[in-house]
C-alpha cells in the first residue's frame, strides 16, 4: 500500500509570461513552426508500509523508504494552431531502504537503481479560443506503453487551474493504469512560477488502493521572448 509520494521539481524552460510591472496573464497563441524546450530536475521521496509472513521467521512489518532524483528534457514543435509534436527523455537514480521488522529482530536491505524513460507523441488543442483550452494527447512511451490523455486549464490572473485525466495501456506485463491530476499554479513574474499539484492513480484490473501524489514545482524561464 503506497501511502504518499511528494515531489519537488525545478524546471528550466524557454517560455515567458509577465514581469514587474507584471502584464495581464493571458493564454499564449500557438504559432506554426514554434519550437519549445525545457529541462527538469526532480526529487521524489516516497514510503511503503505493509505486513507479510516469512516461512522461517514469522510475521513481520515491512517499512520501505525511497528517494528518487531525476533529470529530464522535453522538446515540442507546433505544427499549426491546433496540432503539435513532442518528445521527452528522462533518467533517474532511485535509492531504497527496506526494513522487515519481526518480533525479535529487524532485517535491513539497501539498494539502488538507475532507470531511463522517454516518450514521443502528438498533442491537439480542441478549442484554442475556449476559456478551458481543452487538449488531447497520444504518446508512445518507454518503458513500453501507449498513453492517452485529456486536459483543461482555466486562467484567472495570476492563477492557473489545471485538470487532467490519463490512461496508460502497458505493452508488457505491467498492469494498465488510470490517473487523475489537479494543479494550481501561481505566476510570480515573467520568469518564475509555482505549481502545487495532487494526483490519484489506479491500476486497472487489480484490487489495490489508489496511489496518492503531491507535488510542488518551480519554473524559471530562460527565454523571455518565447511563450508558454
Amino acid at each position: 500500500m503506497r501511502l504518499l509520494a511528494f515531489s519537488i521539481t525545478i524546471l528550466l524552460g524557454a517560455a515567458a509570461l509577465a514581469q514587474t510591472p507584471i502584464d495581464p496573464l493571458i493564454r499564449p497563441v500557438q504559432e506554426p513552426g514554434e519550437l519549445r524546450y525545457g529541462f527538469g530536475l526532480s526529487y521524489l521521496p516516497g514510503g511503503l508500509v505493509g505486513v507479510g509472513m516469512d516461512p522461517d521467521l514469522g510475521r513481520f512489518t515491512l517499512v520501505s523508504l525511497e528517494h528518487r532524483l531525476g533529470l529530464s528534457a522535453r522538446l515540442a514543435y507546433s505544427l499549426d494552431e491546433r496540432w503539435s509534436a513532442f518528445t521527452s527523455i528522462s533518467t533517474s537514480l532511485e535509492l531504497t531502504q527496506t526494513e522487515r521488522r519481526f518480533a525479535d529482530q529487524t532485517l535491513t536491505e539497501k539498494f539502488s537503481r538507475v532507470s531511463a524513460a522517454g516518450s514521443l507523441g502528438f498533442g491537439y488543442r480542441a478549442a484554442p479560443d475556449s476559456d478551458l483550452d481543452p487538449r488531447l494527447a497520444l504518446a508512445l512511451e518507454y518503458p513500453w506503453a501507449v498513453r492517452a490523455s485529456a486536459s483543461a486549464s482555466l486562467v484567472r490572473d495570476p492563477v492557473v487551474l489545471g485538470l487532467s485525466l490519463a490512461y496508460a495501456d502497458r505493452l508488457d506485463t505491467r498492469p494498465s493504469s488510470l490517473s487523475l491530476a489537479f494543479s494550481t499554479g501561481f505566476v510570480a513574474n515573467e520568469r518564475i512560477s509555482f505549481t502545487l499539484g495532487k494526483s490519484l492513480s489506479w491500476s486497472v484490473g487489480e484490487l489495490d488502493l489508489p496511489g496518492i501524489g503531491l507535488s510542488l514545482r518551480t519554473v524559471y524561464l530562460l527565454d523571455q521572448e518565447a511563450q508558454q
